[in-house]
């Protein structure tokens, strides 16, 4: 009987043993599958409203003689703009005061998730 216990034991480890190398292979494999069925962006297409930022800073840094602008010539490049290197790019993405009206602030957020803590509410 002891042979017989001790080869279903011997077999029972391989098994498992066999059983977790192939989860850990799973594991390693499935997330480069998760990419496969994602949509990837096109590297030629690139970001389309920042498409001047670089040449802008470029121009900033070596274009100017080494000179910092003058204020006229900031307030004219970004006039209708975010700044004078990103211009007006993604200014629709960007939250303004208007659309923050009644939103709660992180210290307002802390003190609520403290007095739940603390049984204070």
């Amino acid at each position: 009987m002891t042979m017989i216990q001790a080869f279903f034991a011997q077999t029972a480890r391989g098994m498992v043993v066999a059983f977790t190398c192939g989860l850990l292979l799973l594991s390693n494999a499935l997330p480069a599958a998760a990419i496969s069925g994602s949509s990837t962006s096109s590297p030629a297409k690139g970001l389309p409203n920042l498409e001047n930022i670089q040449e802008n800073t470029e121009e900033f840094m070596y274009g100017n003689g080494n000179r910092m602008p003058g204020m006229k010539e900031t307030q004219e490049r970004s006039a209708g703009g975010l700044n004078s290197v990103q211009g007006s790019a993604d200014k629709d993405k960007m939250l303004s005061p208007e659309d923050a009206r009644g939103a709660t602030t992180t210290v307002e957020n802390m003190q609520k998730g403290l007095d739940k803590l603390l049984g204070n509410s």
